[in-house]
């Protein structure tokens, strides 16, 4: 990091968010996920995603990109590979209502599959 003589990098150069950031994360608060801007972690983390949204007790690290054909960082591609669990890549408000409908269904069915192995059948006690 440089000295404050001019040849410093500000904190808001060096972290980017793409056109779709926004519109992606509003899309998602619509459908009822939390959603958190995690764009400004990337100095401490490099290639960390740009956000991570909840719903249903279930956590997903979100990549906004604008448009199919956007190109990741060579740190963005490092830290999806290290990472343990899935970080969805959205490009579009299309991508994101098509991806957050799909995970609304499969969560609903995942907690009604928990519930009816949950409750006993009364023919068989």
């Amino acid at each position: 990091m440089g000295r404050l003589t001019g040849n410093h990098t500000s904190f808001r150069k060096r972290h980017h968010r793409d056109l779709t950031h926004k519109p992606i994360a509003k899309v998602l608060e619509t459908f009822g996920f939390s959603v958190v801007d995690t764009s400004a972690v990337g100095p401490q983390v490099p290639g960390f995603a740009d956000m991570l949204a909840g719903l249903g007790g279930q956590n997903f690290m979100i990549q906004a990109k604008s448009g199919e054909d956007a190109r990741f960082t060579p740190d963005e591609i490092a830290f999806a590979k290290a990472w343990r669990g899935t970080v969805v890549v959205l490009a579009s408000e299309r991508a994101a209502i098509e991806w957050a409908t799909r995970t609304r269904h499969e969560l609903r069915r995942q907690s009604e599959a928990k519930a009816l192995t949950a409750v006993r059948c009364i023919h068989r006690d």
